[in-house]
């Protein structure tokens, strides 16, 4: 087989075989796990910012008053997701005997990023449950005593909740999400602050009960409301809360009309108006 030796010897080193191992080696140890590392970096990254802004809501839930003597707070830890679990644990699998530089550890290593690479590839949807880092924590609701800060009610993911009491802790939430948000968790009530809501039909699958608490907390804020809805029986609930009136009408379906009125106006229209069949 001399022949053959030497022909293979030959296109070994024409086609320069051993000097692209070496720039394989180096491509490995300097662009793919460096991009790799930086992966895992801005996964941990968006986790660890997620956390900061819970706190900062945090601080916003402690000055909302959830009941009379209560107030709430947003509890998160890992997920107990199977995949989650498994991909974080093979994305740092992946850097697992990079200081070996012995071809079988390189070997390895590329085994690994080849297997996940592939799994990003073929599986899209498990790729996008395990890389959107807002799935990697689960959340519950830790509701506390204002005086002691005990701990009083605590409400899971999956606690049972009638309608009205998770509407009731949504707008709550709502609420500090949006003090938050606009960095009035420490000032709530500088009238030179822009703290614009927009509501859009927000109410309309809520009980009024609780429709009226959230105008209340929205007001006690002062946040400055922009609220779309129908004009029917639930529109109602928010003549209270607003200045002016913004109706917008288009009878013969062409041509839309936008009539403005105070809330004096706007007043003043609804008591002057017919009664309707039902004495309304």
């Amino acid at each position: 087989y001399s022949r053959e030796f030497v022909v293979l010897r030959d296109l070994l080193e024409s086609e320069k075989l051993p000097l692209y191992r070496e720039r394989f080696r180096a491509f490995l140890d300097e662009n793919l796990l460096s991009s790799l590392a930086n992966f895992q970096a801005k996964l941990g990254e968006d986790e660890t910012g997620i956390r900061e802004r819970i706190a900062k809501v945090n601080v916003a839930l402690k000055k909302i008053p959830y009941t009379g003597s209560t107030f709430v707070q947003i509890k998160e830890s890992r997920a107990q997701n199977k995949d989650i679990q498994e991909f974080r644990a093979r994305l740092a699998g992946c850097f697992s005997g990079t200081l070996d530089e012995s071809d079988d550890a390189r070997e390895a290593v590329l085994e690994k990023i080849r297997a996940l690479m592939s799994d990003f590839d073929t599986r899209e949807d498990w790729k996008k449950r395990v890389t959107d880092v807002r799935n990697w924590l689960e959340f519950a609701i830790s509701e506390r005593d204002k005086g002691s800060e005990k701990e009083v009610n605590y409400i899971s993911e999956s606690g049972g909740r009638s309608g009205g009491q998770k509407a009731k802790l949504a707008f709550t939430i709502l609420a500090s999400a949006i003090m938050s948000q606009y960095g009035i968790a420490f000032d709530t009530h500088d009238p030179n602050t822009f703290r614009l809501v927009v509501i859009d039909e927000a109410f309309s699958r809520t009980d009024e009960e609780n429709s009226q608490q959230a105008l209340d907390l929205f007001k006690s804020l002062d946040l400055q409301l922009l609220v779309v809805s129908p004009f029917d029986a639930r529109a109602r609930l928010v003549e209270d809360y607003v200045d002016t009136f913004h109706l917008a009408t288009n009878p013969t379906r062409d041509s839309s009309r936008m009539s403005r009125a105070t809330r004096v106006q706007y007043e003043e229209a609804r008591n002057s108006a017919p009664a309707n069949a039902d004495g309304k």
